[in-house]
This record gives structure tokens, C-alpha cells and sequence, in this order.
């Protein structure tokens, strides 16, 4: 009987550990994904800006404009496609951690 409790209780340390480590690896994902987030948006921004004022004078504005928010939707495109790969790499770890406390608790 003194075998059985250590090993349930070795099992839940086990289980809340990997819950524990899901909760962080929640956290450290919207971190990341924020900072990734606003580096582009800021990296788009300053581009757009940059295209607007350094093309030549011989281009008349409407070229601006369009160069301008044709880099905007690259950019954004770009953006939405890196979250969708991180939110997709941490999902994936993620379910790996809950698989790996489900095992150690069964």
C-alpha cells in the first residue's frame, strides 16, 4: 500500500508539473507573438513612410500612394502569415505537453 500512494503521488508532482509548464508556455507564446506582431507592423510602417517620401519626383503622387499600400498589404499579408506559423508551432508543442502529462497520469 506504501508503494501505491508514492506512485500516485509521484504521478500528480508529474501532472501538475506539466500543467504548470503549459500555463508558462501559454504565457511565452502571447509574448512572443506580441513582439513579432509590433516588430512587423513597425517594420511595415517605417517601409510604407520610406517608399512615400524617397521615390523620385518624377513619379507623380498617385504612384506613391499605390507603391505605398501595395507595400501595406505585403507587409500584413506577411504578419498574419508569421502568427499563423507561431500559433500553429505552439499549439503543436502544446498538445505534445498535455499528451505527455495524460500519459504520466494514467
Amino acid at each position: 500500500m506504501l508503494f501505491v500512494n508514492w506512485v500516485m503521488r509521484r504521478q500528480a508532482r508529474k501532472s501538475e508539473f506539466y500543467l504548470l509548464k503549459s500555463y508558462f508556455l501559454g504565457h511565452e507564446e502571447q509574448s512572443i507573438t506580441f513582439k513579432i506582431v509590433l516588430t512587423a507592423w513597425a517594420t511595415v510602417i517605417s517601409g510604407v513612410m520610406i517608399s512615400i517620401f524617397n521615390i523620385g519626383h518624377t513619379v507623380d503622387n498617385l504612384s506613391k500612394l499605390k507603391v505605398a499600400a501595395s507595400l501595406f498589404f505585403i507587409g500584413a499579408t506577411g504578419i498574419a502569415w508569421i502568427s499563423f506559423l507561431y500559433s500553429k508551432t505552439f499549439n503543436n508543442i502544446r498538445k505534445k505537453i498535455e499528451l505527455m502529462g495524460e500519459m504520466h497520469a494514467a
